[in-house]
């Protein structure tokens, strides 16, 4: 097993993909020749535009551990998850809790923070809010994105739902039960149990008028 972090991209297209491997029989001779990443996004990219033209091995690691903490921090360190230009959805936090204690016995918050401030004391305005843009657009485009496959999903499944006789059949007869009403002790007025409910009983306009 030899766990790596590995880029992945189109150049044409000016897009990325930055992943990890740490299978039990993981090998960095395996990407793109037997190993094609775990990501369903890059799975459908690829589907639409075909292999990327960048392929490169970035780190080799002696345990899962280490594999996983340097994706995590080289995600965050790029932003990919608020870019436009990264297929990467998240940054994988969901590393083992000892590798979480060690990264933090590592980090000097107190110098990250003042090293922060300095950068966005000094630099460029115009550099400052065109990462805010690009971080922004790319939100927008993944939230579309999402959106987008959700509304796909609920579809997909309704198509599915209703192709099923039995499940039309159910359906028809639910629509074709008579619904429960009841009476309102106050105003008297009788109507759908739901809605009487909601707007009668004890929160009839009549009550103390």
């Amino acid at each position: 097993m030899k766990p790596y972090t590995y880029l992945i991209g189109w150049s044409k297209h000016k897009l990325y993909y930055y992943g990890v491997r740490y299978s039990k029989t993981c090998d960095p001779s395996e990407l793109w020749v037997t190993y094609f990443t775990s990501s369903k996004h890059v799975k459908e990219f690829v589907k639409n535009n075909g292999d990327p033209d960048i392929i490169s091995i970035r780190k080799t690691f002696n345990d899962v551990n280490s594999a996983r903490a340097w994706e995590t921090k080289v995600l965050k360190r790029l932003c990919a998850k608020d870019r436009n230009d990264f297929l990467n959805m998240t940054d994988n936090e969901s590393i083992s809790i000892e590798a979480c204690k060690r990264g933090q016995e590592r980090i000097d918050y107190v110098k990250v923070g003042q090293s922060l401030k300095t950068f966005y004391k000094n630099a460029d305005k115009e550099y400052l809010e065109e990462i805010k843009s690009k971080r922004h657009q790319g939100l927008l485009n993944k939230s579309e994105y999402a959106a987008k496959k959700q509304s796909e999903g609920i579809r997909s499944y309704q198509k599915q739902s209703w192709s099923n006789p039995i499940r039309k059949e159910e359906r028809s007869k639910l629509m074709r039960k008579p619904k429960s009403k009841s009476q309102c002790p106050h105003c008297k007025k009788i109507g759908g149990s739901g809605i009487m409910k909601r707007w009668h009983f004890d929160n009839c306009k009549t009550i103390g008028g």
